[in-house]
C-alpha cells in the first residue's frame, strides 16, 4: 500500500513538473506558433519517413552497444534480444524517469540465463563509457569550434563548466562504485549488519552473490580493452548519427543554417549539457538545450520547427516502439497481462 502511495506521489509531481515544462514552452514560443505550423507543414512524406528511419538507427546503434557488451559474458545473446534491452531502457526512462532502467534491464537479462549481478554491472559500465563518450565528444567539439560558439551563443561557458564537472562525477562515480574494492567491502560489512534471521540470512546470501557477480562483470569489462574499444567506437557511431538528426531536421524542412561540423559541436555540447540538468521523463533539459543552442543561428521559429522533429526521431519513436516490445515481453518479465 505504502508503495502505491509512493508510486502515486511521483506521478503528481512529475506530471506536475511536466505541465510546467510544457506550460513555459508554450509561453515562450506560442508568439511564433504560426510561423513554427508554416515550417512544419513544408515537411513532406518522404521528409519523415527519413526522420523516422534516421530516428530507428539510433535505437539499432544503440543495441548493438549493448550487444556488444552483454555477448562477452552471453556468447548466445541474440542481437534481436539486444534491441529489446535497448528499447526496455527507452520504456523504463520514459516512465520511471530513468529509476527503473537498471532494475528492468537486469531482470531481463535475469530471465535469460545472465545473473542480476552480473546484468547490473554490465549495464552499469555500458552506461559509463556511454558518458565518458558524450564528455570527450564534446570536449574535442569545444577544442575545435569553441570560440566560434562561445562567440555566436552568449552566456554558454555558464553551462559547459558545469556540464564538464557534473559529467565528469557521474562517469567517475559510476566506475568507482561497481570497481572499487572498498566500496564492495562496505556494502558488505553493511550485509552483515542484517537481522540474523532465517530469512534474512537467504536474502544476504542472495545480495552477497549478486555483488560479487556485479564486480566480477564489471572488473572483466573494464579489464577487456578489445571489448571497451568497440563499445567506445559504436557509442562515437551512434553519436555521431544522433548528432546529424538536427541538420537533418532543418534540411528536411528547407531551413538553412549552420554546416555539417557545426551541427556536431552544437549536438554534443547539447548532450553535455542536458545530461547535467535533472529531467522529468527524459522532457526539459533537451528542449532548453536545443533551443539555446540553435535559435541564434536559425531564429527562434525555425528552431522550434526543427527540434519538434529532432525529438520525434529521438524521444517519441523510441518510445512508441518500446511500448510494442514491452507490451510483446511483459509476460516474460511478470507483468500483468
Amino acid at each position: 500500500m505504502g508503495n502505491r502511495k509512493e508510486v502515486n506521489k511521483k506521478g503528481i509531481v512529475n506530471g506536475v513538473l511536466l505541465l510546467f515544462i510544457v506550460s513555459l514552452l508554450l509561453r515562450v514560443f506560442g508568439k511564433d506558433y504560426r510561423e513554427i505550423a508554416d515550417c512544419l507543414s513544408r515537411l513532406s512524406p518522404a521528409g519523415l519517413i527519413l526522420i523516422l528511419g534516421a530516428g530507428a538507427v539510433c535505437q539499432l546503434l544503440d543495441a548493438a552497444v549493448f550487444h556488444t557488451v552483454i555477448h562477452r559474458n552471453q556468447p548466445s545473446f541474440p542481437y534481436g534480444s539486444a534491441l529489446t534491452v535497448t528499447l526496455l531502457t527507452v520504456f523504463a526512462n520514459v516512465t520511471t524517469s530513468g529509476i527503473g532502467s537498471i532494475p528492468l534491464q537486469s531482470f531481463y537479462l535475469y530471465r535469460h540465463g545472465m545473473p542480476v549481478g552480473s546484468g547490473i554491472g554490465a549495464m552499469t559500465l555500458e552506461y559509463a563509457l556511454h558518458k565518458t563518450t558524450v564528455f570527450f565528444y564534446a570536449a574535442v567539439a569545444m577544442c575545435i569550434k569553441g570560440p566560434w560558439l562561445c562567440d555566436t551563443i552568449p552566456g554558454l561557458g555558464a553551462y559547459l563548466l558545469p556540464g564538464f564537472i557534473i559529467n565528469g562525477v557521474i562517469i567517475t562515480a559510476l566506475i568507482l562504485a561497481c570497481t572499487w574494492e572498498k566500496v564492495k567491502q562496505l556494502l558488505l560489512w553493511l550485509l552483515e549488519k542484517l537481522p540474523n534471521t532465517q530469512k534474512w540470512k537467504k536474502r544476504r546470501a542472495e545480495w552477497e552473490h549478486n555483488l560479487t557477480c556485479l564486480y566480477e562483470e564489471a572488473g572483466r569489462l573494464l579489464r577487456s580493452s578489445s571489448c571497451c574499444t568497440q563499445v567506445l567506437a559504436l557509442n562515437i557511431c551512434k553519436l555521431t548519427w544522433m548528432y546529424l538528426i538536427p541538420w537533418l531536421s532543418m534540411r528536411v524542412l528547407g531551413i538553412g543554417g549552420p554546416e555539417v561540423t557545426q551541427v556536431l559541436s552544437l549536438s554534443a555540447v547539447m548532450l553535455l549539457i542536458t545530461g547535467a540538468i535533472p529531467n522529468v521523463a527524459g522532457v526539459g533539459p533537451m528542449e532548453f538545450a536545443f533551443l539555446m543552442l540553435f535559435t541564434p543561428y536559425i531564429g527562434s521559429a525555425q528552431a522550434c520547427s526543427a527540434l519538434v522533429l529532432y525529438r520525434v526521431a529521438t524521444y517519441f519513436l523510441p518510445f512508441l516502439m518500446s511500448l510494442f516490445v514491452f507490451w510483446k515481453v511483459r509476460r516474460c518479465l511478470g507483468a500483468p497481462g
